[in-house]
């Protein structure tokens, strides 16, 4: 019993360092302009800052954009793009 609750311990203790909490996110509002497809629109909110692909399907899934064929010019979406952590500024010293 003893080893059954070690091995308990230990896997719950990995797995709590396993998991990690979703980044900090900024949420945008688009307006889709005629011809713009989904892909476009992700790409333009994240500057290619973030893997598109995955941009794309998190904003289908979040937006409930079953065919993102079906999106139409005035439709508004929202596009959530990470927080970009770590950015480092240079400084000169005089």
């Amino acid at each position: 019993m003893l080893k059954f609750i070690t091995a308990f311990m230990i896997i719950v203790g990995i797995a709590g360092y396993a998991v990690q909490p979703e980044p900090p996110s900024i949420s945008y509002a688009v307006n889709i302009s005629k011809g713009e497809t989904l892909w476009d629109v992700c790409d333009r909110v994240s500057g290619g800052r973030e893997n598109l692909q995955e941009l794309v399907w998190r904003t289908a899934k979040e937006n409930n954009i079953k065919d993102p064929g079906t999106l139409q010019p005035g439709q508004e979406i929202v596009v959530k793009v990470r927080e970009i952590q770590n950015v480092r500024t240079e400084y000169t010293s005089r």
